[in-house]
């Protein structure tokens, strides 16, 4: 059984529950738009010039992105991400997830970032 811990999407903190299933989203609400469904994408980077012990050595980074389907989703958040991460050059970009956007559960991500597939959001739009 994983730990209780936090984590921190698009500058605020959200208890992320069990560490092992942080992320497991029931199907019970959905958000969809025009045959288009939203999707959380989390991407996890590590900052190489912190020391490996430090809290902030890697760290999560949350969009909310309407796409068709979850590959779509996932392609264009990777995208994003390593783009910002070769233009930083001390993020390196470690690995992602998505999961279906539950409107019933997951009402406080009202601040995190929104962005539709193939937009090109700007690193003060998406908020890293």
């Amino acid at each position: 059984m994983g730990a209780l811990y936090y984590i921190r999407c698009a500058n605020k903190w959200l208890n992320g529950g069990i560490a092992k299933s942080a992320f497991a989203l029931p199907a019970i609400r959905l958000s969809v738009i025009k045959n288009k469904m939203e999707y959380l994408y989390t991407v996890w980077f590590k900052n190489k010039l912190l020391d490996p012990n430090d809290q902030d050595h890697e760290w999560p980074a949350c969009i909310i992105i309407e796409a068709e389907d979850s590959k779509k989703a996932t392609e264009w958040g990777d995208f994003l991400a390593k783009k910002y991460s070769n233009k930083i050059g001390t993020e390196s970009y470690i690995h992602s997830s998505i999961e279906i956007l539950n409107l019933e559960k997951d009402t406080e991500l009202s601040s995190t970032p929104r962005i539709k597939y193939g937009y090109e959001a700007t690193d003060n739009e998406i908020g890293w």
